[in-house]
């Protein structure tokens, strides 16, 4: 399989952690990355499956990416991996911000601000130092005051440390590969058009989850396809070529945690 920057090749590994939407769950977090360091073995790998922020009221937590970024270090060293070996999925929220960052290029910015706040988008942003309504004047104020905003949304990111190079090297999709087989496993956040190749999914992997539910058939050459967040809220199930991991943590479900073989088997189901 070709190689894409905006996708994670995790190799052949013997065991992969798949994290679904986190949803700004931190404590819950702390107990899965707890639970993994225990049980982790060299030639493992983790992939989180985005939504690392929640939009509901006082989910948009900062601090669930905090807990990331030292976990992943402390395993890292630990461990002795690579850049390649724990891997982040940019999820619908994070979409979200990557699009705020560049609104002043929008056809209609307003009415862009004006969605996305209906989604939730200022729950997130009140963590970063501004709020819709400062955007949506802005908005209003032309496109140097537009400008002038997510400059200033973007310094916040920098002002809190590692975030903003986190959300830079975030993938929209990962995938392992068994030389063998030539067959493996693909992760993704939401969703995924079947009919399209996986360099072609554009924004599919966060807008096409009814496409995902439907699916009759393994998506070749993968075995089975893994995702981390259920924009419809049906709970955590598993078959023989797709598996969903949200269990409606922002709503007061578990935050399950996924332990999978090279096949697609489920090896461990942990709850927090």
């Amino acid at each position: 399989m070709k190689n894409h920057s905006y996708f994670a090749n995790l190799g052949d590994p013997s065991r992969v952690w798949a994290i679904p939407a986190i949803n700004g769950q931190v404590e819950r977090l702390n107990d899965l990355h707890n639970m993994i360091w225990h049980s982790f073995q060299p030639g493992d790998k983790i992939v989180y499956l985005g939504n690392y922020l929640g939009l509901r009221e006082n989910q948009a937590n900062p601090d669930a990416i905090d807990s990331i970024i030292m976990f992943c270090n402390a395993l890292a060293e630990q461990y002795t991996l690579s850049y390649t070996d724990i891997v982040h999925l940019r999820g619908v929220h994070e979409e979200l911000l990557q699009k705020l960052l560049q609104l002043q290029f929008a056809n209609r910015p307003h009415e862009v601000l004006q969605w996305m706040n209906k989604q939730g988008i200022d729950t997130l942003l009140n963590h970063y130092g501004t709020s819709a309504a400062e955007g949506l004047a802005a908005c209003r104020s032309g496109v140097i005051a537009l400008t002038r905003w997510t400059s200033n949304l973007r310094a916040h990111l920098r002002d809190a440390k590692g975030h903003d190079k986190f959300y830079q090297h975030l993938k929209r999709a990962a995938y392992t590969h068994s030389a063998d087989t030539d067959e493996g496993l693909l992760f993704v956040n939401s969703g995924l058009d079947s009919n399209r190749p996986l360099f072609s999914q554009k924004d599919s992997f966060w807008w096409d989850g009814s496409k995902f539910d439907t699916m009759q058939n393994a998506y070749a050459p993968f075995r089975c396809v893994v995702r981390g967040y259920d924009p419809h809220h049906k709970g955590v199930y598993i078959d023989s070529i797709k598996i969903s991991l949200d269990d409606n943590s922002d709503q007061g479900g578990n935050l399950v945690c996924a332990t999978l073989n090279a096949y697609g088997e489920v090896l461990n189901l942990a709850c927090a």
